[in-house]
């Protein structure tokens, strides 16, 4: 596994990325990559911080009542995935702006089978939604 950036912010996260199939691991670290720029782009948003929820990557500010959690994974279907907090209104709100760009499961993941350029543009979008949720 090639060195990410920014670093893992712990062993035992860059062991969950390593544990990823091969299919779905170069799209985790993407969007994993699009993430940290979009927090560093948000002075609103400043530092992120990178643990484990239920086994999975998860990603929040650090900065109190500024974001919801965001999670890496993979989904029933084999394919990369970003979850949500299922009583939210982020994917609901990104599937009426991207009903047929992306598949969902529910109200809590946008499934990612590729990462074509339009495909980054609207995962930026969803993942500031989750950067700046409460403010």
């Amino acid at each position: 596994m090639t060195k990410p950036e920014p670093p893992f912010q712990s062993p035992e996260i860059a062991a969950v990325f390593a544990g990823f199939p091969a299919g779905v691991r170069p799209t985790l670290l993407a969007v994993r990559e699009l993430l940290f720029a979009e927090a560093r782009a948000d002075s609103e948003v400043g530092e992120v911080s990178e643990t484990l929820k239920w086994g999975q990557p998860s990603y929040v500010p650090t900065r109190a009542n500024t974001g919801t959690p965001l999670r890496l994974g993979v989904a029933k279907t084999g394919e990369a995935a970003v979850f949500v907090h299922c009583q939210t209104t982020v994917v609901h709100d990104f599937q009426n702006l991207f009903p047929d760009a992306f598949a969902y499961e529910g109200n809590r993941a946008v499934l990612l089978a590729d990462l074509n350029e339009e495909r980054r543009a609207g995962l930026r979008m969803l993942i500031r939604s989750c950067l700046r949720y409460k403010l």
